[in-house]
């Protein structure tokens, strides 16, 4: 026999959803720092597990360039707003981790010929 509260944890488990993993994206860019008062000051947003790869000063924009890579807790589609890159410049996603990335409608229309429906 089925106890009432064994049936109402296994109805409460069947209408819970599963937990999935965290989606990230993994974002390479540079900060730009044009006074040494400027390093204490920076915004990382939202970034984490940093990797720092080069630093480069650029003389001809009197700055100091300090390229990096790090990951940023996104969307499971791999979106994320703008202000969660802090001060990071150039900012392109380089890698992901559990993120599953809805069709491109470009690529379907692209694509609109080629199916057929026989």
């Amino acid at each position: 026999m089925i106890s009432p509260a064994s049936f109402a944890r296994a109805h409460e488990m069947y209408l819970t959803p599963p937990d999935y993993p965290d989606s990230r994206v993994q974002v390479e860019g540079f900060f730009i720092f044009h006074n040494i008062r400027e390093i204490s000051d920076f915004n990382l947003g939202e970034l984490d597990d940093f990797s720092w790869s080069e630093a480069e000063i650029s003389e001809e924009d009197d700055c100091l360039r300090i390229w990096c890579t790090a990951w940023l807790d996104c969307e499971p589609d791999g979106s994320f707003p703008e202000s969660d890159l802090g001060d990071l410049q150039s900012a392109e996603v380089v890698d992901t981790e559990n993120v599953i990335p809805e069709p491109d409608p470009d690529q379907e229309w692209d694509n609109r010929d080629m199916v057929r429906d026989d």
